[in-house]
Formats: structure tokens, C-alpha cells, sequence
């Protein structure tokens, strides 16, 4: 029978419909052999090769190669095949390897690495002085500056521009088919926003080597990030000066501070939970039943199944429990002075060790710069004495320029991670302001769930949640820069114990449960 012609050897089985169609109609017994052009067009991974041949001949189908000479009956040409499927393997790798190499050079020789409909809105691909960079678009380039403005002015949310943007029928980033998707609606979107108000690009900065792909334990590959150490950086042109973009960064980073003002019921540990079966999120869920409303903690994998492709079993737990556990260790270390600073001193200390290698390269920019600085001195003095002419200077005074500028905003960014590594007096002073506040009255901020989620983000508190089968009981391992421990939740939660009470379950049609928010 005519089977569709595979598409690539280089993707997975699953992925590639002719040769899913092949082994289909081999299974049904509809051929008797394969002809191939080459062996790698079943695959350029020698595992898919020897599994797709071994299953084929389970069911007796020959597999013909026109450019090998294979006979796979016998031991010594499945020796062959198999050398031939490793060397596809290798010729793929090399491949890759020398492309991949080629791209890295190139960007470290300033070109932008992407194809034009990649380009981000307000740019679109050119040439300049024979190098391939992002040139603005005029166009594009004003809706990403008043984005930039009405958004860093503060007076207009995020939602806010998005009906401003789309009431105008300003048209959305659409360059090609990569933006199939946002072409179907005319409607600008927070994520569309959030990506432009994110994106480093618009001062300058495209990096290159972003991510990276990641083998999986199924052979297949995904993708995923990189360290900022280890990007690319290639200078473009700017659209947004660094004063705007930074203005509109710590807007967004108090956005996110205030978010939890804004739910209906604030859990003292939302956003905080891990689930410690599954590692995804923990949820706090809010269910009412007629005139009582019931809180739980739950596993997201659990409470959406559908979305994660999985149900999780972690049995729900009682946030009062939860909270109350959590609470006594961390007001115990902030009633105890003496630990408090300590807990503290370490912590400082243990960041300003992780950050010792950015630091130190601060300081080796700090001397080059020293040093560059004393050579444009000299020429300076050397074009004053009439040693060199304004035209033998011109080119060098302009290079030591250059690199002054660069290892100067080197030294910026890398004091900005330096900072956002390390705490500060102010961070401590609020910590102690919090302590002292629970020394005067400690009944009523321990019954504060606002105040201890305050709290909570300032200590940077994380947690995993784990549940003991065997005695029916919640453990919470808690960390945060003032130490970590393992705590045994004080009550236990029946499995089902977000369905409320009895009465409630068996309540009439005329009053029924009805769920209430989910909260992070």
C-alpha cells in the first residue's frame, strides 16, 4: 500500500505521521518489506533505528536499504545496521554541534540570531554596517514607547492599556506565522503587554543562548534556561531608555507585593506551598456551604487534574493547622533577639559569599576601567605635546571610549544582581519592626493573617507539604533566610475533608455548596 513519506529522521516516532502510518500498516499485515532511500530516513537516533528494525522484523517485514547493503537476518548485517544507525546518529550530532557553533560566533560577532518574523515588536530584521541586527520600526516602535509611558506613569493598569490599545484598532505583534494565534483576535491581551514590558530588548540588549535543550529520560528533547551567564549579548538599537524600563520593573515587582490585598481571603502561606508528592503548587481553596465558608490548602495537581495531566492524592490540610505550626517556629526565632540577629548574620553572610564572584568581577571591571582611563590620559598628553596628531588619536580614544561605556554598564547590572542578592539594613529593620510588634501583643498579630503573610514574603518563607499515611498527619518542611526545619502540622485532615460537613453534603437543591476562589 502507499504509505506517506516520513518527514524527518531527526524527530520522534510519535511525531513523524509517515512513519507512524508505516508501522501501522505493517502491524495490520498489509507489506512485506521497506524500501528505504538510506537508513537514516527511519531515524537519526540510533535507538528509533534498532526499535522500529526489531519490531519490523517481529512481524517478518524486510527492510531494503538502496544506498546499505543490509541483511538483517543475519547476526553480522544487524552489526552492520547497527553501525550505520550510530554513524547517522554521529553525522546528526556533528551537525548540530558545527551549526550551533557557528550561530554562537556569529553572535559574538554582533549579528541577531533569529528569522524575521521572530523579530520583537517595534523591530524588524536588517542589515547594517554587514551584520544582521534588529533595525526599528517607526511604527511599532510608538505603541511600545506609550505602552512603556502610560504603564511606568502609574496612572492606567495593565488591563487599562489593552482596552486603550484595542479601542484604537492599534494592530497587535503579527509579523509572520509565528503569530498565527494573536492574528485571530483583535483584542491586546496582558500577556502580549507583560512580554513587552519584560522584554530587555527594547534598552539595547538582545541576548542570544537563552535556552538550551535538555535530553529527557523518553529520548525526546525540551528546552530550558540557561544561566544569564552563559546569554549572549548583542547591542541593538534602543527604543526605551534604562531610566523608563527600570521605572516600570520596580512598578511590576510592587504590583505583585500588593496582589494578595486584592483576594477575597488571604492565606497566611499562599504562594508559598509546594506539594510534597508531586512538587506542583498548593492552593489555598475557599468553598462555602450556605452561610460558612471552609479553607483548605490543596495540591493544584489535584484540584486541577485536567490541566496538569495528572490527579495528585496529597490529602487536603486545614490552613489554621498549617498556619499555626508555621507560625510558632517563626515567632519563636523572632521572641528570641539574640537568634534573630544571628539567624540574620548568617544569612547575610552566606549571601554575600554566593555573590563573591560577581563582586569580584565588578571589581576586575573597576580596574580595567582604572586602566583604560590612564591610557586615554596619555593620549591625550601625548596629542598636547605634539608627540601624536588629533587624526592618530581620533580611533583609539573613540575604541577606549567604547569599552569605558561597556565595562561601566557591565558593572551596573552586575551591581543591581549583586543587590537583589543580598540583604540590606532596611530588610532587617522591618524584620525587627515585625519582632517587636509580636513582643507587645503577640495574641493579636499571631491572629493577623495579613500581617504574617507580610511577614512571610519578607523572610522569604518556602515550604513543602507532605502527608504521613500512617498516622494521618501533615509535615511542613520550612525554610526561609532565618533557618529551616521539618515540622509536624499539629492536627490531622481527613482525606475528604474539603467536602465539608455531612449536612452540607447532603444539602437540599434549594441551598446548594458552591465553590469559592482559588488563591496563590
Amino acid at each position: 500500500m502507499p504509505v506517506k513519506s516520513v518527514r524527518s529522521g531527526t524527530l520522534d516516532v510519535t511525531e513523524r505521521p509517515g512513519l507512524a502510518a508505516l508501522m501501522d500498516a505493517a502491524g495490520n499485515g498489509r507489506i512485506d518489506a521497506v524500501i528505504i532511500a538510506s537508513l537514516d530516513r527511519i531515524g537519526r537516533q540510533t535507538r528509533i533505528v534498532l526499535g522500529v528494525a526489531e519490531w519490523l522484523a517481529s512481524l517478518k517485514v524486510e527492510i531494503l536499504s538502496c544506498r546499505e547493503n543490509l541483511d538483517t537476518s543475519t547476526p553480522s548485517g544487524q552489526f552492520v545496521m547497527t553501525m550505520f544507525a550510530a554513524l547517522a546518529q554521529l553525522e546528526m550530532d556533528t551537525i548540530r554541534e558545527r551549526t550551533m557553533g557557528g550561530s554562537v560566533k556569529s553572535a559574538q560577532n554582533g549579528n541577531v540570531i533569529i528569522g524575521g518574523s521572530m523579530a520583537p515588536y517595534g523591530y524588524d530584521i536588517g542589515e547594517v554596517d554587514g551584520k544582521r541586527t534588529l533595525v526599528i520600526n517607526d511604527a511599532e516602535a510608538d505603541v511600545v514607547r506609550l505602552i512603556f509611558d502610560k504603564y511606568s506613569a502609574g496612572a492606567i493598569s495593565l488591563l487599562g492599556i489593552c482596552d486603550y490599545l484595542t479601542d484604537r484598532r492599534i494592530p497587535l505583534p503579527a509579523k509572520g506565522t509565528n503569530h498565527q494565534a494573536i492574528r485571530m483576535t483583535d483584542q491586546w491581551s496582558k500577556g502580549t503587554l507583560s512580554g513587552i514590558l519584560n522584554n530587555e530588548t527594547y534598552i539595547g540588549n538582545w541576548y542570544y543562548r537563552k535556552t538550551r535543550r535538555v535530553k529527557q529520560a523518553n529520548g525526546k528533547y525540551t528546552t530550558a534556561g540557561r544561566p544569564r551567564s552563559e546569554w549572549l549579548l548583542v547591542e541593538v538599537p534602543a527604543i526605551i531608555d534604562r531610566e523608563t524600563f527600570e521605572s516600570v520593573k520596580r512598578r511590576r515587582i510592587a504590583n505583585k507585593r500588593q496582589f494578595h490585598a486584592q483576594r477575597r481571603h488571604t492565606y497566611a502561606l499562599g504562594g508559598m506551598l509546594t506539594c510534597g508528592r508531586c512538587d506542583a503548587g498548593i492552593s489555598g481553596i475557599s468553598r462555602s456551604y450556605g452561610d460558612t465558608i471552609y479553607r483548605y490548602y490543596k495540591c493544584n495537581a489535584k484540584h486541577s487534574h485536567k490541566r496538569y495531566g495528572y490527579k495528585c492524592d496529597m490529602p487536603t490540610a486545614k490552613p489554621e493547622a498549617v498556619d499555626a505550626t508555621v507560625w510558632e517556629w517563626v515567632s519563636g526565632i523572632l521572641l528570641s533577639p539574640g537568634r534573630l540577629r544571628e539567624e540574620w548574620d548568617r544569612y547575610r553572610q552566606n549571601s554575600l559569599n554566593e555573590a563573591q564572584p560577581l563582586i569580584d568581577m565588578i571589581e576586575a571591571n573597576e580596574r580595567k576601567i582604572d586602566a583604560l582611563r590612564a591610557e586615554k590620559r596619555r593620549l591625550v598628553r601625548a596629542y598636547r605635546e605634539g608627540v601624536l596628531s588629533l587624526d592618530d588619536i581620533a580611533a583609539d580614544k573613540a575604541d577606549i571610549e567604547r569599552l569605558i561605556d561597556q565595562y561601566t554598564q557591565a558593572n551596573e547590572e552586575l551591581a543591581a544582581d549583586v543587590a537583589g542578592r543580598t540583604p540590606g539594613q532596611v530588610d532587617f529593620d522591618a524584620i525587627e519592626e515585625f519582632a517587636a510588634e509580636l513582643a507587645l501583643g503577640a495574641a493579636k498579630v499571631a491572629g493577623d493573617t495579613e500581617a504574617q503573610y507580610v511577614l512571610y514574603r519578607l523572610l522569604q518563607v518556602e515550604g513543602a507539604l507532605h502527608y504521613n499515611d500512617a498516622n494521618k498527619q501533615h509535615v511542613v518542611d520550612v525554610s526561609c533566610i532565618l533557618g529551616q526545619q521539618t515540622l509536624s502540622v499539629s492536627s490531622t485532615t481527613p482525606p475528604r475533608s474539603e467536602i465539608g460537613p455531612a449536612s452540607a453534603r447532603a444539602a437540599s437543591p434549594g441551598s446548594p455548596a458552591t465553590v469559592g476562589a482559588v488563591e496563590r
